[in-house]
């Protein structure tokens, strides 16, 4: 466990990093120039394929599972749910191992800079987005691939030459991965790096202001981003918003009375996930070359060809999953006393390992679910409310195939009390941030919402 002290001292600089919107060595004026002269620098090719097709991959005889042929990487079955909001039965991708997802931080000027990467990947709308300093998992960096060595990866395994500073094991996305998890690291080093074109040196403050475009930050710079510790700023900066948001960031921390009312949840849920072959999940069929619904909804397991000369390997093949629709997330505020308060929802997926997780307010993977989810259409049509964040993002471009979602943050009018249902809770944003210095306890959806509310102040 990271010693208080330098938590704290970790938390009051990159508090200076927040607060620097600009950078001297990277400055904004040339971001955008370069991060599309990165985009175009290399030529990209993915193909559909039929998964009956799809080279080096195969069914399994009995289970039906979708398997890689070497047995490594990872693969596709089913998983049988049972919860006191439904049942149902899915696919799931099944990838039992703990990846890196880390970035390299440095001071420049006094100032802590993070360096991130213009990286491609297969299912991003855009094809590349910025994403952490190293993205592997644990196949990609024992070369199990057999192609290139990870860049930087020596900052985060032993014996490595910086000082961690974060060091958080995170679930991924559980509607989609049965229990997997990667390590979200930030390594510091007063030494100089060699970087190559497709990296780029900026602050905090940077990071956050591009979190408001949409598909520029993959989902693995999201999740490390928001394990990043900051200390509250000076307060009485005259936006009564931005006051009311930094005496929640000030605020008391997690307590028992609020481990209590979670823990109390998990026990009521008593929910059941049972893993079972693909060929015997109820209601999912082979179809058009993919696996895919009965009802056409949800989601399709598809194949892709690979063509990419910046990637470790070069050419490849694999399945990802294609969304049916887009997603909202949302994260609904309101200031009480002017402090500002964060509603979040205790939630099970299919693929959680503690089964039950903090995620936001609305967690909408398919627009056309019935019954609609508890105050979605106050996130989709915010009517009084003020929005303080709304982006389009991608998900997990190496698992996921144009799995873009509305991410948005809305601020309830003070006068306006909220009936609160079972299984949601008021959050301090302290309150959010601890759980989320723990394993397991807010989702990936939530991860991202809170960082996006942070960069708000």
């Amino acid at each position: 466990m990271t010693a208080p002290s330098l938590l704290s001292s970790t938390a009051e600089r990159f508090t200076r990093s927040a607060e620097a919107t600009d950078s001297p060595i990277s400055p904004n004026a040339g971001f955008a120039a370069w991060f599309a002269a990165r985009s175009a620098a290399h030529s990209y090719t993915v193909e559909r394929v039929p998964l009956t097709e799809l080279p080096g991959w195969g069914f399994e005889p009995g289970t039906g599972d979708l398997r890689h042929t070497s047995g490594r990487f990872f693969g596709f079955t089913g998983v049988r749910v049972r919860t006191g909001r439904g049942d149902w039965e899915q696919p799931i991708i099944d990838q039992p191992e703990i990846g890196i997802l880390g970035l390299v931080t440095r001071d420049f000027g006094g100032v802590p800079h993070f360096l991130v990467q213009a990286k491609m990947e297969p299912g991003n709308t855009n094809l590349v987005q910025l994403s952490t300093t190293v993205q592997a998992t644990r196949g990609n960096y024992l070369r199990a691939h057999q192609g290139l060595p990870t860049p930087h990866l020596e900052h985060f395994l032993p014996p490595r030459p910086g000082r961690v500073l974060v060091d958080r094991i995170q679930a991924e996305h559980s509607q989609w991965f049965l229990g997997t998890h990667n390590r979200n690291m930030v390594v510091e080093t007063d030494q100089t790096v060699p970087i190559g074109p497709d990296h780029r040196w900026l602050t905090l403050g940077q990071l956050w202001g591009l979190l408001g475009h949409d598909n520029l930050l993959n989902s693995e710079t999201r999740t490390v981003l928001s394990c990043v510790p900051v200390a509250s700023p000076p307060a009485n900066t005259g936006d009564p918003y931005r006051d009311a948001l930094r005496r929640s960031l000030a605020g008391p921390g997690v307590d028992d009375d609020l481990l209590t009312w979670f823990n109390d949840g998990k026990g009521a849920m008593e929910p059941v996930a049972r893993t079972c072959g693909l060929a015997e999940v109820d209601g999912w069929r082979l179809a058009d070359g993919g696996i895919e619904h009965e009802s056409g909804r949800h989601f399709r397991v598809v194949g892709v060809r690979v063509e990419a000369p910046t990637r470790e390997v070069t050419r490849w093949s694999q399945p990802l999953i294609e969304p049916a629709t887009p997603g909202l997330y949302g994260l609904l505020v309101q200031r009480f006393d002017g402090v500002l308060r964060i509603l979040m929802h205790a939630r099970a997926d299919a693929g959680s390992s503690r089964f039950t997780e903090f995620g936001p307010t609305v967690q909408c993977c398919d627009l056309g679910d019935r019954p609609v989810p508890f105050r979605a259409e106050v996130v989709a049509e915010p009517g009084p409310g003020v929005v303080r964040h709304d982006s389009l993002q991608s998900e997990k471009g190496g698992r996921f195939l144009n799995a873009v979602n509305r991410y948005r943050v809305v601020e309830l009018p003070a006068d306006r009390p909220v009936p609160v249902p079972d299984g949601y809770r008021w959050l301090s944003l302290r309150q959010a941030l601890d759980l989320m210095a723990q394993p397991d306890q807010v989702n990936i959806q939530a991860r991202t919402l809170l960082t996006a509310l942070l960069s708000t102040w």
